[in-house]
This record gives C-alpha cells, sequence and structure tokens, in this order.
C-alpha cells in the first residue's frame, strides 16, 4: 500500500511538470546526502572527547562538504547524463530524439549511482574524513575507522538512493515508451537482477551489522577500538552477507533466468521452446501464463496455415466454376450466334424474311447471352457496389432472390475490403438459403455495434447447418477471418439459420 501511494505520488508530480523532474530528483539526491551525513555524525563524535563547538562545527561543515561538493561535482555530471531526456521533455518529440531519450532514461539510476561512487566519494567523503582527522586529531586507526564509516554511509545512501530513484524515474519512462514502437522501446540487461539483490542484500546486513556494533559499544570504548571493530564487521558482515545473497538470490532468480532464455529462443524464431514451470510464485504463475500464450499461438498459426490453404482450394474452384459457367453458357452461345450470323449474311440477298427472322434470334440470343454474363460479373463484384455501397448493392442482390428478403442496411461506407465481403457473406448465404433451407423469408441486417460491422442473414427454413470442415460456410469463414473478422452459425434443427459475421469497423471511410 505504500509503495503504491509513493508510486501515485511521483506519477502526479511528473504530470504536473515533466520538465522539472529530472532537476527534481537531482536536489534531492544531494539532499539526502547531506541528511544521512548529518544523522550519522552523532555516532561518530560519541566517540571522541569533543566541546560543544567542536561538535557544533562538524554538525555544520560535513554536511556543509556533502552540498557543496554534491553540487559542483556530482549535479554537472548528472545534468550531461539526462540531457538527452531534458531536450525531450523541453518539447522534442522527434523520432529520434525520443529513441536517445529512451536509451538514456534506462541508464540514468545506474549512472547516477556509478557517479555517485565514483565521483561522489573523492569529493564528498575523502574531505569530511580530512576535516575529521584535523578537527580531532585522530590516529592512523581512528582515520581508517572513519574511512569505514563514510563508505558505510555511501553504502547506506545507496540502497536508500536507488530504490526511491527508480521508482521517481518509473513516470518518465512510461512515457517514454508509450511515445516509441514496441520494436524500439527493448530493454537489454545493463544490470543483472541478481547482481542488483546480492548487492543489496550484502550492504543492508553490513549495515545492519555495523549499527549492532556501534550501538552496542557506545560509550563504552575509544575511537580506536571502535575502529578496529568496524574493520572486523565490514570483513565478516560483507563476507558472510556476499555468500548467503549469492546463494539466495541464485535460487530465486534462476526461474527468472529460465523464462528469459526461453523468451529469446521465442524472439528468434523458436515458437515450439516452452518455459520450465518450476515454482508456484509469481515467475512460476508468468512461465505458465507465457505457455499459454504460446500454445494458443502456434494454434493460431496452425489455423492460419490451414485457412490459407482452404482460400486457395476455394479460389481454385471458383475460378473453376466461372471458367465452366462462360464455356457452357455465354461462351456456346456466342459461338452459335456468330454461326447464325454467317446464315444470315448468305441469307441476305436470296431469302430477305428468313435473314430478318434469323437476325432476330440472334438478337434474342445476344441478350441472353448478356444476361448471363451480366449475372456471373454481378456475382463477383457489382459494380454498384464500388459506386453507391453496401446498402444499394444488398438491395439489389434481395431483389433477385428467388424468395422475399428484408433488407435492414446501415447507410454508413467502409472500406472495400469490409464491403466486399459483407456482400459475399450475404451472397453465399442467401444461395445457401435457396439450395438448402426450404425457406420462406429470409433477412438481411448490417449495423455498427461495439465498433464492429456486424451483418446477419437469417431465414426460417429447416436449419442444421454446421460449421464443421468440409461444409460450404467452412470458406465463408475464411473469407471473413481473412480481414480479421469473425463468423458465427446459429442454426437449430426445425428453427431456422441465423449467420452472424464481424468485421472490423476501424477502417470506416465516410458515415
Amino acid at each position: 500500500m505504500f509503495a503504491e501511494r509513493v508510486e501515485r505520488f511521483f506519477e502526479r508530480r511528473y504530470q504536473r511538470a515533466p520538465e522539472r523532474h529530472l532537476a527534481t530528483i537531482r536536489r534531492f539526491v544531494v539532499g539526502l546526502l547531506a541528511v544521512v551525513v548529518l544523522g550519522v555524525a552523532p555516532l561518530f563524535t560519541s566517540y571522541v572527547d569533543a566541546s560543544r563547538a567542536e561538535l557544533v562545527r562538524t554538525y555544520l561543515v560535513v554536511p556543509a562538504i556533502a552540498l557543496v561538493g554534491g553540487r559542483f561535482a556530482l549535479v554537472p555530471r548528472w545534468r550531461r547524463t539526462h540531457d538527452d531526456v531534458e531536450t525531450w521533455l523541453r518539447g522534442d518529440r522527434s523520432p529520434e530524439q525520443t529513441r536517445r531519450a529512451w536509451e538514456s532514461s534506462k541508464r540514468l539510476t545506474y549512472a547516477g549511482v556509478r557517479d555517485g561512487l565514483m565521483i561522489g566519494l573523492p569529493t564528498l567523503w575523502l574531505p569530511g574524513i580530512v576535516y575529521t582527522v584535523i578537527e580531532y586529531d585522530l590516529s592512523l586507526i581512528g582515520a581508517a575507522g572513519a574511512l569505514i564509516a563514510i563508505t558505510l554511509i555511501a553504502a547506506l545512501c545507496v540502497v536508500i538512493g536507488w530504490p526511491i530513484v527508480d521508482e521517481y524515474l518509473l513516470p518518465l519512462r512510461r512515457d517514454l515508451a508509450r511515445h516509441l514502437p514496441t520494436r524500439v522501446a527493448v530493454a537489454s540487461v545493463r544490470m543483472p537482477l541478481a547482481a542488483m539483490m546480492t548487492a543489496f542484500v550484502s550492504v543492508i546486513g553490513l549495515l545492519t551489522g555495523t549499527i549492532v556494533t556501534v550501538v552496542a559499544t557506545l560509550g563504552e570504548r575509544s575511537i580506536d577500538e571502535m575502529s578496529l571493530l568496524l574493520v572486523v564487521t565490514v570483513v565478516a558482515g560483507l563476507g558472510s552477507g556476499f555468500a548467503f545473497a549469492s546463494m539466495m538470490t541464485r535460487s530465486l532468480l534462476r526461474p527468472l533466468g529460465d523464462l528469459v532464455s526461453v523468451t529469446e529462443d521465442v524472439a528468434g524464431g523458436r515458437t515450439d521452446a516452452r518455459a520450465l514451470v518450476t515454482s508456484d510464485d509469481e515467475i512460476g504463475v508468468l512461465a505458465t501464463g507465457f505457455n499459454t500464450m504460446l500454445d494458443q499461438l502456434a494454434a493460431a498459426l496452425e489455423e492460419v496455415r490451414a485457412s490459407r490453404s482452404r482460400i486457395l482450394a476455394a479460389s481454385d474452384a471458383e475460378r473453376k466454376r466461372i471458367e465452366r459457367n462462360i464455356h457452357d453458357g455465354a461462351q456456346q452461345q456466342l459461338t452459335a450466334l456468330a454461326l447464325r450470323l454467317g446464315i444470315v449474311r448468305e441469307q441476305l440477298d436470296e431469302a430477305p424474311d428468313l435473314a430478318a427472322r434469323g437476325l432476330e434470334e440472334a438478337v434474342a440470343s445476344l441478350r441472353q447471352a448478356l444476361a448471363e454474363l451480366r449475372e456471373l460479373a454481378q456475382g463477383l463484384h457489382p459494380s454498384v457496389l464500388s459506386t453507391d455501397g453496401l446498402a444499394p448493392a444488398l438491395e439489389l442482390l434481395a431483389e433477385r432472390a428467388t424468395l422475399p428478403v428484408k433488407v435492414l442496411v446501415t447507410s454508413d461506407r467502409w472500406s472495400e475490403a469490409i464491403e466486399a465481403t459483407a456482400y459475399f457473406v450475404a451472397s453465399e448465404a442467401l444461395a445457401n438459403v435457396t439450395k438448402h433451407a426450404s425457406a420462406t423469408t429470409a433477412s438481411v441486417e448490417v449495423h455498427r455495434r461495439d465498433g464492429r460491422v456486424v451483418i446477419e442473414i437469417a431465414d426460417d427454413g429447416i436449419g442444421g447447418a454446421s460449421l464443421d470442415a468440409g461444409s460450404g460456410l467452412t470458406g465463408l469463414a475464411d473469407r471473413v477471418a481473412a480481414v480479421g473478422g469473425s463468423l458465427v452459425v446459429d442454426s437449430p434443427r426445425g428453427v431456422g439459420t441465423t449467420i452472424r459475421a464481424e468485421l472490423p469497423a476501424d477502417r470506416i471511410e465516410t458515415a
């Protein structure tokens, strides 16, 4: 609950003033350094015989060194690290700048800690040590103790600051990721989780042991004795903490490593790879969900392959049917017409009456051939569908039907592919009604619902239609799926049949 509130608080701060987001975190970290130094100073000064004036100077000088060193050593370095992101926050949202800002944002926390240790330690901590040695005239062992104490303070700042800074930067990273295509917003392992957890657990164990040592000896030992105890605590605490943390993090994160390996295999094209499910924690649930999605993907790919095969077979069958219809119908009539016209030409001089009668028969044959060709072309793609839209095309289709068909169609226009698919569904469904349903009436309805184009064809026939493989409706379902739609057939026996196709409506052109 606390972490969620912190996340929402940082999100609100980012939304209010994104351009000041990184400047705020810089000020926060420098302030945190000074606060931690000021908080630890009383523990150190408890082991020296200091006057009130010396204590006051210590409490003023040591945090001041941290503030000044952070302001003039760390902040300029961090500004250079933040430059690409701040340019983006100030309004340069070009694709190239967004990509650079995204790459920089992923390195901010790691780079900040690195700079803090490499630059902050010499510029913030060493001046504090020098001041302490001079102020309290410490021995070599005392100076070593002060160095260890200040190094522990630096570690404490890292432990406290890393998760806070990472949480603070999360709204920025989310915003950047939303402005990038998925293929660009990719991650790479820069700081492994195992290394981060090992470092955190080791440092926390070390700090706990150090604090216990300090509190246990408070007021009873000299600073030299305390320094020796700190050295022992650091060596023993850091060594044992690192060993324990290494084993613990390896045990906890091994399933995650397996999942990462499988993810890389799948990204490389191995869709048959599966993650090992070895635990009942969140990683186990993630691996299970990942495997389920891969199974669904494999099934979808198999269905796509089968659908493509069926579409090709249906296209070949349709082409052969058209060739057969042209050959058996219009082509035969046109051939006979050519022969008849040749006879008429020979009869023009010898038998004008016979020639006139033959010419009338030829004209009639020509009209019949044209009607058959027109009907064949209407079945492929009626011209009214392209010029006037789906509603007039479906009304014309209903007029040519052999049974009464009620049409209720919205006047919206969609893309050519969607309208052609809707017309094809209606045409094939009404053809099936005529051939198989023994129906007396039918209806065609097209409307928008929940962001989809819905076309429903219903009849009062005998029912019993099915989408099982091998039926004529399978090709219809493949045609609908090819444009991202779905087809449902509701056909109880003796009640009638309703065929419902849902097609994408995000391709609407005009309304």
